[in-house]
């Protein structure tokens, strides 16, 4: 293991029990994260994983109200895929070839900010455009 690779892991222990500086989990940090759990467990496990770690962190910092589930589990669905399609790699290569990953207005492309801002994105997972709605049944 190397030892960019053990210091990956580290950090990600460090995240998993809430042993973060919060002031020092940016947005470049949330990438490197993400990327750590893809690349350790399943994407299920790392979803829940990384939804724990992050409540934990806005709970911390005492703004709970500041987790998004719609933000979190589409931009760990992204960083997967990422990572499925790029092959195993390491942190450094992998964020040298996503450097769009690094932009917070990413979602964008699918999100309108009112969507990502709403109550409801906060609490539970929003399809992103143009599937939103789609799967409403009608009564």
């Amino acid at each position: 293991m190397s030892d960019h690779h053990a210091a990956l892991i580290a950090d990600m222990v460090r995240f998993e029990n809430g042993d973060v500086v919060p002031d020092q989990f940016d947005h470049a940090a949330h990438v490197r994260m993400a990327f750590a759990m893809t690349q350790s467990y399943s994407f299920d496990e790392s979803l829940t994983r990384y939804v724990r770690g992050l409540q934990r962190l806005c709970a911390l910092v005492g703004k709970p109200e500041k987790f998004n589930m719609t933000v979190t589990v589409a931009f760990l669905a992204a960083v997967g895929e990422r990572c499925r399609d790029s092959g195993t790699r390491s942190w450094e290569e992998f964020a040298a070839a996503n450097r769009d990953l690094f932009d917070r207005r990413f979602l964008g492309r699918w999100y309108t900010g009112d969507v990502l801002g709403s109550e409801i994105a906060r609490k539970t997972f929003l399809l992103p455009a143009p599937f939103a709605g789609a799967l409403r049944v009608e009564k």
